[in-house]
């Protein structure tokens, strides 16, 4: 990120400050002109923008200070991208359920999983499982997605779920009957899952347990390859996970 891609009017020399004989207001310069090698961020007009009624300012503070020096520069990034992930309806760590295996239409708890938006743009959707240990990258969704059929938010998931648990949609057949490894994504979610109380077949388990139970005498281990149709039916076919 470069300096000139800061605007004159978040600079604190614009109006605040004098940097130069005059403040850059009375220079001439416009708020929307392109930030010079000199640009300072206005702390005051952000502090006005966030309304800091809660002490923002200082949980800001304490996050930026718990941050190493090495990693600042990452900060800075996910500060940056923002903006852009807003333009695509989503905000930085916020939580939803992606379908990451199975086919659109195939609709079972065991076909998703929670997971936290880093960034959005024009090339994917980037997210975060749970404990940080797997990056996924889906390719194709809706600008906003989050009432399904792919991306869903806490509370849309929370009504598709009951619908799911109630039609006894737990694990997806498909899936079942292919030998296919996803040990790195056991990780997946702690929540738990009810099950109706007439058929008491997996009782109340977490979704963690109901995965296992579902992977139990197929889960391969070793050099296992998969062929390109069982990749696709793992993936979704737009979903990559590393």
């Amino acid at each position: 990120m470069k300096k000139s891609e800061f605007r004159c009017g978040d600079c604190r020399f614009y109006s605040c400050e004098k940097k130069f004989d005059k403040v850059c207001e009375q220079l001439g310069h416009l708020e929307t002109s392109l930030g010079c090698e000199a640009f300072k961020p206005n702390v005051v007009k952000l502090k006005d923008a966030l309304q800091d009624t809660d002490n923002t300012m200082d949980l800001l503070a304490q996050v930026i200070s718990k941050v190493p020096t090495s990693s600042l520069h990452v900060l800075s990034s996910i500060l940056y991208n923002e903006k852009t992930t807003r333009k695509f309806g989503y905000k930085f760590m916020q939580k939803v359920y992606v379908r990451y295996r199975g086919q659109e239409g195939a609709n079972y708890v065991s076909n998703f999983m929670p997971a936290y938006i880093i960034e959005a743009n024009k090339t994917g959707l980037r997210l975060l499982s749970p404990k940080g240990t797997s990056s996924i990258l889906k390719l194709e969704f809706k600008k906003g997605e989050l009432s399904g059929p792919n991306i869903y938010s806490v509370s849309e998931w929370k009504e598709f779920k009951k619908q799911l648990v109630k039609n006894k949609k737990l694990e997806d057949p498909a899936l079942k009957r292919k030998k296919i490894s996803h040990d790195y994504l056991i990780e997946d979610t702690t929540e738990k899952t009810e099950v109706p109380a007439k058929k008491k077949k997996y009782g109340i388990n977490d979704l963690v347990s109901i995965t296992l139970d579902i992977e139990r005498g197929y889960v391969t281990t070793g050099s296992y390859k998969k062929s390109k149709k069982e990749k696709d039916l793992y993936t979704g076919g737009n979903i990559t996970i590393k």
